[in-house]
């Protein structure tokens, strides 16, 4: 297949709008799950927040968001469509080390970030504990063990590039633009989010199902 898009942003926007139902409406669930959360008072961590889909409704209700992402052409989609906000500010950083203090945010969002980190999936989330305070929380968003078949679907529809590594765990390389090739992403059971979490030092934690091809991590942070 040729590559079809010149960035990531181009790329991911085109596989959300040509999305099969199933995956749209992991991305309504998700939504709904953040909304509910009471951010009033709060300092709030976007990380990976890609074009800032939920950056600018965390802000509404927050103190202050900062968001980071390591892609710059998905920064520069989030801070356009974030610009009228005073309370926003983003980093082009890697969230394996970031410059933020230890202890600094009240809750740590990471939307659909560790599928893409490979084997450095432990260090974000331990990265991430750093930077939240005691007792504050984190929540991490993943694909189920169930969702290849409609991911597939969805980047056939948005003509990106993708190989499967393997098909039981649901690992594909996704070629999403010049600036980022063979981008990594894989899914996960509630036993692997759980596991992950416990090899961070975090016992804390809840999985549940978002619907049949997602979950959502809760960490209750402990120092």
């Amino acid at each position: 297949m040729v590559l079809d898009h010149n960035t990531y942003a181009e790329s991911w926007t085109d596989v959300i709008t040509k999305a099969t139902p199933l995956f749209k409406d992991y991305y309504e669930k998700e939504k709904e799950f953040f909304l509910k959360i009471d951010l009033a008072g709060k300092t709030v961590l976007d990380v990976g927040c890609g074009e800032g889909r939920f950056t600018n409704l965390l802000a509404k209700k927050s103190k202050e968001v900062v968001g980071i992402d390591i892609n710059e052409s998905e920064l520069e989609v989030a801070k356009k469509a974030n610009a009228d906000l005073k309370n926003v500010t983003f980093f082009h950083e890697n969230c394996l080390k970031m410059h933020f203090a230890d202890s600094f945010f009240d809750y740590v969002f990471a939307p659909d970030l560790i599928a893409n980190l490979a084997d450095k999936k432990v260090s974000a989330i331990k990265e991430m504990v750093r930077v939240a305070k005691q007792n504050g929380k984190i929540f991490i968003t993943a694909y189920s063990e169930n969702a290849l078949a409609d991911r597939i679907k969805s980047y056939i529809a948005a003509k990106v590039p993708y190989h499967i590594i393997d098909e039981k765990k649901g690992f594909v390389l996704l070629d999403l633009g010049a600036d980022v090739l063979n981008h990594p992403s894989e899914q996960f059971s509630k036993q692997d989010l759980m596991e992950l979490c416990q090899q961070a030092g975090q016992t804390k934690v809840t999985v549940q199902p978002l619907n049949k091809i997602a979950y959502v991590c809760v960490i209750d942070v402990q120092k």
